[in-house]
């Protein structure tokens, strides 16, 4: 009957717009996972894992530089100083992103506050070695690795697996099947 037909029709048609919305709102929802792994998640990851690469390249460069002479070459206190000021940089762009989980934030406030009691343990190691105290400045550069190995190194890889669980999130979120 007609009166049946309409009402199949009207059915119809309001299910089509449901679907549409429901389509629209996924690519929405896609969209912005995606927007939001490119744009914060992927280069906050990029910042954790250059941070932890920054510290121990710092320690391995300031432990070595010492090995071949009492006066490390200038190319090498320049990586080292570059080192540090990476570090410094990621680290504050980190902090600043804000957002994390407890862990996270506690590993941030680590790097925070031994990044430069390890940088100050470094200098004193330099200035030692630079008059002529190479005892002295090999216990200030011991107490500077151990710095980096116990402190600094586990807090930066607790904030790099951080990001890369949230960046592993978002792409799940951003390529995954819909609700």
């Amino acid at each position: 009957t007609p009166a049946a037909l309409r009402a199949l029709l009207i059915t119809l048609v309001l299910l089509s717009l449901a679907w549409g919305g429901l389509g629209g709102w996924v690519a929405d929802q896609h969209a912005s996972a995606a927007s939001a792994m490119v744009t914060v998640d992927a280069p906050l990851s990029l910042d954790a894992q250059q941070l932890y690469q920054d510290v121990a390249d710092a320690d391995v460069t300031a432990t070595t530089m010492f090995l071949a002479s009492s006066q490390p070459p200038l190319a090498s206190t320049q990586r080292y100083l570059n080192d540090i000021d990476q570090a410094e940089a990621g680290l504050s762009a980190l902090r600043a992103a804000g957002g994390q989980d407890q862990a996270s934030s506690a590993a941030l406030a680590t790097l925070a506050r031994d990044l430069p009691v390890y940088a100050g343990y470094v200098a004193e190691a330099r200035s030692d070695y630079a008059l002529g105290y190479p005892v002295t400045g090999g216990s200030f550069l011991q107490v500077a690795s151990e710095e980096a190995h116990l402190d600094l190194l586990p807090a930066a890889k607790t904030v790099f697996d951080q990001r890369n669980d949230a960046l592993g999130a978002a792409s799940a979120q951003a390529a995954g099947l819909p609700l």
